[in-house]
């Protein structure tokens, strides 16, 4: 996670503090879409180097991670990338004779994002106009007002951020809290106990898998197909602590997970057609970190 200098907040609140225009874009992305896969935008990792705002030019200092403020651009139309704190994903659609552009980007991790990470992504999805000369990507937001891009060396992040499918995307990465038992209906039952070390659920991105229970902490493989919304966990690794109803019962039900369901940000793993589990992000400050350092010997993020 990457801690933001008071200093980065300035410039970047102060130029891009501005009322944003959203243009109505009236083209479909699939005929905006070249057929070829020479697009101009795609195969180059741009990083933010200013902001131009007013007729005022604000650069990016150093103090700003080379990893933050990325974006990378695919031929199918598909787009990644970092803001501040946390990893996007997106699409987008240009038409090339006249540089209009539009995009629509989402967080795919659930950092603590500063104000200045929120207002790159809402200026990215108010881009309307393009221009590319050279190594230089400007996306224009409002008027003459845009954000000022520069081709950088591309070191693979992105690309081994998202080796995944755009649907697995959320799921791995990010750590998650039981929120309780679910049913058909839409009813949850929440699990006792209700402390913040248990009920964790840390999907790494190499397949591995960290948790909590009621009491005690475990670790295991998974396999998972997002093209087919199925996952399953393989025989859990746990602490010997004396487990609570509610843990034995939690533990079962992992055993038994054959599908996932993910959205706005909540997540069913399925143990029946009927019956799941249902988690949401947990707090940042969340402490399965270092329970699983601490027992594993493994940082895991």
């Amino acid at each position: 996670m990457i801690t933001t200098r008071k200093n980065n907040r300035r410039w970047l609140l102060a130029s891009l503090a501005v009322s944003v225009l959203l243009v109505a874009v009236a083209c479909d992305r699939y005929e905006w879409l070249p057929s070829t896969v020479d697009t101009p935008l795609a195969g180059t990792v741009w990083k933010l180097e200013a902001v131009v705002s007013s007729d005022t030019i604000k650069t990016v200092g150093s103090e700003v991670s080379e990893k933050s403020y990325r974006l990378l651009f695919d031929p199918a139309g598909y787009a990644y990338g970092r803001s501040a704190n946390n990893d996007l994903f997106g699409e987008y659609a240009f038409e090339e004779q006249k540089n209009t552009f539009h995009s629509e980007f989402q967080p795919m991790t659930y950092a603590l994002e500063p104000p200045e990470g929120e207002l790159f992504i809402q200026c990215l999805n108010n881009a309307w106009r393009y221009e590319l000369s050279g190594d230089v990507l400007r996306l224009y937001f409002s008027g003459n007002e845009c954000l000022h891009f520069r081709a950088t060396e591309d070191d693979g992040t992105i690309e081994r951020v998202f080796a995944d499918p755009p649907e697995a995307a959320p799921l791995k990465g990010t750590v998650w809290k039981l929120e309780g038992f679910g049913a058909g209906g839409g009813a949850l039952t929440a699990a006792q106990p209700d402390d913040e070390k248990a009920y964790l659920l840390y999907l790494q991105k190499s397949l591995n898998a960290f948790g909590t229970t009621s009491v005690n902490t475990f670790g295991t493989e998974y396999t998972m197909d997002a093209t087919q919304g199925t996952l399953a966990f393989g025989a859990l690794g746990i602490t010997k602590m004396n487990e609570q109803q509610d843990g034995k019962r939690y533990v079962d039900c992992l055993s038994r997970v054959s599908r996932y369901q993910f959205d706005n940000a909540t997540l069913r793993l399925y143990y029946s057609d009927t019956e799941y589990l249902q988690y949401r992000p947990a707090p940042d400050d969340n402490p399965l970190g270092k329970i699983i350092e601490k027992l594993f010997g493994e940082q895991a993020w």
